[in-house]
């Protein structure tokens, strides 16, 4: 019996795997079948010819990413065979490694399984998205430095790499314990300003991508243009513009609500960090904390990209291997949300429409509806601590 029940977890490891295969085996049909998914892949490809002379694609108004973006693209590009293949299989090798650190987290923690189950299955609904973007990388990289979060040196280089990829890995310093911040904070600082000076060894113009940022308007599948988007969907009309790759909601008033969407998101953000620092939430794991900041910074976003979901599904995986997280309905929104974007990415390239308005203003209600219940399970649980901190300070009797 006992050696029977010592099989039962590689049984369920080797099903995981399995399920996982046939995930990324249906969004590699999907990319086939539909040619235009991996979009992204092929601007990769032309910018691959400009980064390896050395020169960052400033010129071309997509290119919006940190210097480090240019590695893999080059990486990808010294591979013989065709440059989408040879992208395909470094993003399923990436994939999987994430899958292996769930799968290990799980084993060496005795954790939870529904975290294997979310990424297994995160082929069916996250989508082809999962694979044709460089995003898949970054997710790597953050769910390597979690799961590395006892290991101080390691983890913290590990989200300055993500840092030089893609700005979102800062947030997960709010996993970092109390007493090491401050250490994890000088690694962290010390690795970027080195890759910084790198990349401007390597490519000329590398920090351009800082000054294109305030270009971006609200972006019309964002939290922030819903309003908009509802009434022009009751008016009958779109006031829409492609612009940087994505589509801008063209309306009085969208510059201030997408400033003040987030100004009030860095604030939110800072807020959780903050308590995570100064210990004011013992009961959270601290993956929980990782995710509800980053779950905020993707809500209250002017852009809402499909590709959003690889990053939170990462994160999140880990954390529902706890078997202490409060995550779980957050989770079955978070997933509710990805599946309906897949309607508006890849199969509504004319968005918006009357149809696609709504599947999208849907989508916005489920991932606004899974922020707001974790940001009530952190400020409860602030609360609760705020209230022992105070018992112990004033006894009864």
């Amino acid at each position: 019996m006992a050696h029977a029940d010592a099989l039962l977890p590689m049984r369920g490891n080797w099903i995981a795997l399995g399920v996982w295969g046939l995930t990324r085996g249906w969004v590699l049909l999907l990319i086939w079948l539909m040619p235009w998914i991996p979009y992204d892949v092929q601007l990769y490809e032309g910018w691959y010819d400009v980064l390896r002379q050395g020169h960052i694609p400033s010129g071309d108004p997509l290119w919006q990413y940190p210097p480090w973006s240019a590695a893999p693209i080059i990486i990808v590009g010294l591979f013989p065979g065709p440059y989408l293949i040879v992208f395909l299989a470094f993003a399923l090798v990436i994939d999987l490694v994430i899958m292996l650190t769930t799968l290990h987290r799980r084993h060496t923690s005795e954790g939870a399984w529904p975290g294997v189950w979310l990424w297994a299955t995160a082929g069916f609904w996250i989508g082809p998205v999962l694979l044709a973007r460089l995003d898949i990388l970054t997710a790597g990289l953050a769910v390597v430095a979690l799961a590395a979060m006892k290991r101080p040196i390691t983890s913290s280089i590990l989200i300055a790499a993500g840092l030089a990829i893609k700005l979102w890995p800062a947030v997960l310093a709010a996993a970092w314990p109390r007493l090491e911040v401050k250490k994890r904070m000088i690694v962290v600082t010390l690795v970027s300003f080195v890759m910084l000076g790198i990349s401007n060894i390597f490519w000329s113009e590398s920090m351009d991508f800082l000054f294109k940022q305030g270009n971006r308007g609200l972006h019309a599948e964002s939290v922030g243009a819903s309003p908009f988007l509802l009434q022009q969907l009751l008016s009958g009309s779109y006031d829409v513009v492609e612009r940087s790759g994505t589509s801008e909601i063209v309306s009085t008033g969208t510059a201030t609500v997408g400033l003040s969407l987030s100004i009030f998101g860095f604030a939110l953000v800072t807020t959780i960090v903050l308590l995570a620092w100064f210990d004011k939430l013992p009961s959270l794991p601290k993956t929980d904390i990782a995710f509800i900041a980053l779950l905020v910074l993707v809500t209250t976003s002017r852009i809402l990209s499909p590709q959003f979901y690889v990053w939170l599904g990462a994160v999140l995986a880990l954390a529902l291997l706890d078997r202490n997280t409060r995550l779980r309905p957050v989770a079955l929104l978070v997933i509710g949300s990805a599946l309906l974007a897949q309607y508006v990415y890849p199969l509504r390239t004319d968005f918006p429409d009357t149809d696609s308005t709504l599947i999208q203003l849907l989508r916005v209600v489920l991932l606004l509806g899974a922020c707001i219940w974790a940001l009530r399970v952190v400020f409860v649980s602030a609360r609760q601590q705020h209230r022992v901190v105070a018992g112990k300070r004033n006894p009864p009797g």
